[in-house]
């Protein structure tokens, strides 16, 4: 099996298990894939300890796993937060970093590796007040190693 065919095998399970329930995992997960076809073959939590996870990426980097999704209170109308995970041994997922910007839900993180080899987050930024979203505005940060991250910062300005 490709690294891409198996980045996808291992992304979608982990936006399942971000995502649903486990009971549903029965009713969701093929028996049998067609020959030739990825096969999903375990499904395993990797976080759990945010009252509301979703919105994942996944990227290799320098050799390692990172997954990255937006943590908080509830679905929309927090100040979300940025996990990032990483998978160095195979087996178990560690917490490396948690970005967050006061007064901004961030949120939707897509990670990528810049030309000259920093991992990279790009997130989108809402600002609430009093409930009511009042402006949003994109973020980005950048890391060297995957664990230690540049402060979130804006990437328009605010007339754009």
């Amino acid at each position: 099996m490709s690294i891409r065919m198996n980045l996808r095998c291992l992304f979608l399970a982990v936006m399942l298990w971000l995502s649903w329930p486990c009971s549903l995992f029965p009713q969701t997960l093929p028996r049998k894939a067609p020959s030739g076809a990825s096969q999903i073959v375990s499904v395993n939590r990797i976080w759990d300890k945010g009252p509301h996870n979703a919105f994942t990426d996944l990227i290799r980097f320098k050799d390692k796993w990172y997954c990255t999704f937006r943590e908080a209170e509830g679905h929309v109308k927090g100040d979300g937060k940025l996990r990032v995970l990483v998978l160095a041994d195979g087996e178990r997922w560690e917490s490396v970093a948690l970005l967050s910007e006061a007064g901004v839900d961030l949120r939707d993180p897509k990670l990528s590796v810049t030309p000259d080899g920093r991992l990279m987050t790009l997130a989108g930024g809402s600002v609430y007040r009093g409930g009511k979203l009042i402006g949003r505005q994109p973020r980005v940060a950048f890391s060297k190693n995957g664990r230690d991250w540049t402060p979130t910062r804006r990437i328009l300005s605010e007339e754009e």
